[in-house]
């Protein structure tokens, strides 16, 4: 019990034992939230609530025994001219008592006098006095606690910001309340100010003050308009800020005040950056001024400082995240800014000498595999972006180009070293599946996956590591067979491929291979191979996996020996020829991949070995001047970068090295460009493979041992699409987790399925690792996240939005969506 209302129930409780029948006159019904608190328990309670003729009927009885009565009766109001309760009142005594009064009365000596006088004047009940009191700041008028239900200066302020109680603040004395409240709360001057402009001007003072904080100093041309104020004032000006957007009802005030701070105060045109406003975000005008000074930094060359910029806006700032409407601007902005900013400095890390194909892998799986994946997400950035990137294309353009600098001297340094003679001090791709599959134990899974560069098998890597699921993963590399086509990859990692691996010329020019003299022509050739070391193969598509539910998989590879998993999607994207589509088609392959993998290990598979064929190349649109003549040569097989055969003469643009220096048995030769350039045959000028760069020859060897299997999901959520349907290319979805008493957050996967295809990725959000392409899920906190259509969607057909437990790839919900209008992906690469 307050210490009010303990210093009412003492007053009353001498009353009633003093003369039984208390008559208690309370015309302003100060207390009429708490009188049945304070009446002692001896004492029955009665109050008028509209008839003084049931109220004497219900008081009576209770005159009537033998013993003096103990009774309250409370009067919420005045009392009439004639009074109904005269003769009552000759009987007992009338208890009154001013509130102002109750708070000198109990309060004196525990608060300084002005601050009771301020009470009294305040407050018109006892419940917004014990507001005031409880937690109330004294800048804050006790009036605005009853009328917002918070005693918080920062809530107060938020919501009188928000404009949700402008109605009630028609009421001149709340209004003035309001203006001294703000002022006292955040600092600056408002008597004069109208009620239309009081809310504008109190936040343009909270972003001068954030201004004045980070710069020491404002220009001139904003000072004079700055009283500026206390650290405890412009921490509740931050902290209302904060308030402001995370409420959903009061967000879309909190933008139009932002942004008519920025034009207000031309933000944009006096403010200079400094990196001390590195994490200032109060208005989307000074996100521009950083993104302004993110440009300029790539333009100067600062790329290290700009990927820097870029890593904390989008880390920190409010205006790159999911809940603000200007993130689908800002945020592929500072992805852009990033990703050139970080392909150019790995660039700019240089080449090292080096004169072996072993110094050449060294380097590449250390350092130069981070090149390949920087283009890789400056591309993916790029096409991304949901909007016109219009400011950024000259950036894009010198930073291709700079990239293609730089793949044309590693293809150069690579030739020289193979020139050198044989490939030694490496670990080939012939002798995988020796080394990571025939001599491990337990149930295992063979995932060969076509086209799987090594930047692209580091990024799985990392994805599987972030996943949750409970693995030991490793990732090593292996020297691919030359050329690096399908036919030759995928035989090299077949059983006996170390042993015996031979490539001849067939009858029509093609390339033919074998093993122990055995040909390998076709996929049912190598599933007879794996067969014939393992004993039962169960053979399946990365689709079949993906599309298969848990119990269809567990029964599809029972009693399996080796479970092999066949992905061509990748390579499949890539000779489309069409890379503005691929780079998102690669991202949404690798978690395709990651789910197939947590499935695997979910249904009891102890061991999943990952690699690949080949690698690629995978450049702009390559011009006449790129292109160079095929070998003159008797005979051979052709393709863009590589021609093997006999009798092949290189030239200065060529290198020619016998297969034999790769161990393999063959009396033919490959001839290949020595830097970015492609033989003049059919095929796409974008995607390549065949060559001898570290791109295409360099692949990866992941491990994934299952630590303990994975349980099944004790939770669920739920999922809701704005507007219930898809009319644009970007999507909101919210999810909501529910768990047990154990289970309070975990990671996701969400993916817009149509016919069985990805056709949506995500792209941000509440809780979303892009990295990882996973959502973090928590009980009770809905999170918002955004996807973005990647292949064309009709109107009138209906999609499958699905949630996938990161860990163990389980089908949590699914929810079908129409589409309400035509979604069209633009593909122009330009």
């Amino acid at each position: 019990m307050t210490v009010l209302r303990e210093h009412l129930r003492t007053s009353l409780a001498q009353k009633v034992d003093r003369h039984g029948v208390v008559i208690w006159d309370d015309p302003d019904a100060a207390y009429a939230d708490v009188f049945t608190d304070v009446v002692p328990e001896s004492a029955s309670v009665h109050s008028f609530s509209g008839s003084w003729f049931e109220l004497r009927k219900e008081i009576e009885p209770r005159l009537a025994g033998q013993h003096a009565p103990a009774v309250v009766v409370y009067i919420p109001q005045e009392r009439p001219d004639s009074d109904p309760l005269e003769e009552l009142r000759a009987v007992g005594t009338q208890f009154t008592i001013k509130l102002s009064t109750l708070l000198k009365q109990a309060l004196k000596g525990q608060l300084a006098d002005e601050r009771i006088e301020t009470l009294g004047k305040q407050c018109s009940t006892i419940t917004e006095a014990e507001a005031a009191l409880e937690g109330g700041e004294a800048s804050v008028d006790a009036r605005l606690i009853s009328l917002i239900g918070d005693t918080s200066a920062t809530t107060i302020a938020a919501q009188l910001l928000s404009g949700a109680h402008d109605g009630a603040l028609e009421d001149r004395a709340l209004a003035e309340a309001a203006r001294s409240t703000l002022a006292a709360s955040l600092g600056g001057s408002y008597d004069d100010v109208s009620a239309d402009a009081l809310r504008a001007t109190v936040f343009r003072q909270i972003v001068l003050a954030q201004l004045h904080v980070a710069l020491g100093e404002l220009p001139d041309e904003l000072s004079h308009t700055h009283v500026r104020p206390t650290a405890a004032q412009t921490r509740t000006g931050r902290s209302a800020v904060q308030a402001m957007r995370s409420d959903t009802s009061a967000r879309a005030a909190y933008v139009d005040l932002a942004d008519r701070a920025d034009q207000d105060l031309h933000l944009a045109a006096l403010v200079e950056w400094d990196d001390a406003l590195s994490s200032v975000d109060v208005t989307a005008g000074i996100e521009a001024i950083a993104l302004h000074e993110g440009i300029r930094r790539l333009e100067n060359g600062d790329f290290a400082s700009a990927a820097a910029l870029a890593s904390e806006r989008i880390a920190c700032s409010w205006w790159v995240g999911a809940e603000s409407p200007a993130s689908a601007i800002h945020r592929p902005r500072w992805r852009a800014i990033a990703s050139i900013a970080e392909l150019s400095d790995a660039i700019d890390r240089g080449i090292p000498p080096m004169a072996t194909i072993a110094e050449i892998s060294a380097w590449y799986t250390s350092e130069g595999w981070r090149v390949d994946s920087a283009f890789r997400q400056s591309e993916l950035a790029r096409v991304t972006s949901g909007d016109a990137l219009d400011d950024l294309d000259d950036l894009f353009r010198q930073a291709r180009a700079r990239y293609e600098t730089w793949l044309d001297e590693v293809l150069q340094t690579t030739s020289a070293a193979l020139s050198a003679g044989d490939v030694i001090g490496v670990e080939l791709q012939r002798s995988i599946h020796e080394t990571y599959v025939r001599k491990q134990s337990g149930r295992r899974a063979y995932l060969l996956v076509d086209a799987l560069r090594y930047e692209l098998g580091k990024d799985l890597a990392f994805r599987l590591e972030n996943s949750g699921i409970n693995a030991e993963i490793t990732t090593k590399s292996a020297i691919a067979t030359p050329p690096s086509i399908t036919p030759v990859g995928m035989a090299a990692l077949l059983p006996g491929a170390d042993d015996d691996f031979a490539i001849e010329l067939g009858a029509d020019n093609r390339l033919a291979v074998s093993i122990g003299g055995d040909p390998v022509r076709s996929v049912a050739d190598r599933v007879s191979s794996l067969e014939h070391a393992h004993g039962k193969v169960t053979d399946l598509r990365l689709d079949d996996v993906a599309n298969h539910d848990n119990k269809q998989l567990k029964k599809a590879i029972d009693g399996a020996d080796l479970v092999l998993v066949r992905s061509t999607e990748l390579d499949g994207a890539g000779e489309a020829d069409q890379l503005a589509v691929t780079w998102g088609a690669f991202d949404q392959i690798l978690s395709v991949l990651q789910t197939a993998v947590a499935k695997l290990l979910h249904a009891g598979i102890d061991q999943v070995v990952i690699t690949a064929d080949h690698g690629f190349l995978a450049v702009r649109q390559l011009g006449s001047e790129r292109r160079i003549d095929k070998p003159a040569a008797e005979s051979g097989e052709l393709h863009r970068r590589a021609w093997i055969g006999r009798g092949g003469n290189a030239t200065p643009s060529t290198i020619k090295v016998p297969l034999a220096n790769f161990g393999i048995r063959s009396d033919l030769d490959i001839i290949a460009s020595r830097g970015l350039g492609v033989f003049s045959s059919g095929g796409g000028l974008q995607f390549f493979h065949g060559g001898l760069s570290p791109q295409e020859l360099v692949i990866p060897v992941i491990t994934v041992t299952s630590q303990q299997a994975a349980p099944e999901p004790k939770y669920t959520v739920t999922i809701a699409v704005a507007g219930d349907r898809i009319s644009t290319g970007v999507v909101a979805v919210t999810l909501t987790m529910e768990g047990d008493l154990f289970t309070r957050e975990s990671r996701v996967r969400m993916q817009l399925v149509h016919d069985g295809e990805r056709v949506a990725g995500v792209v941000g959000g509440d809780g979303v690792d892009t990295t990882t392409d996973t959502i973090e899920a928590t009980v009770d906190t809905p999170r918002v996240v955004n996807l973005l259509v990647t292949k064309n969607l009709i109107a009138g057909t209906s999609v499958t939005l699905e949630v996938l437990d990161a860990a163990t790839g389980v089908r949590l919900h699914g929810h079908d969506v129409d589409v309400a209008a035509n979604v069209i992906v633009d593909d122009d690469l330009d």
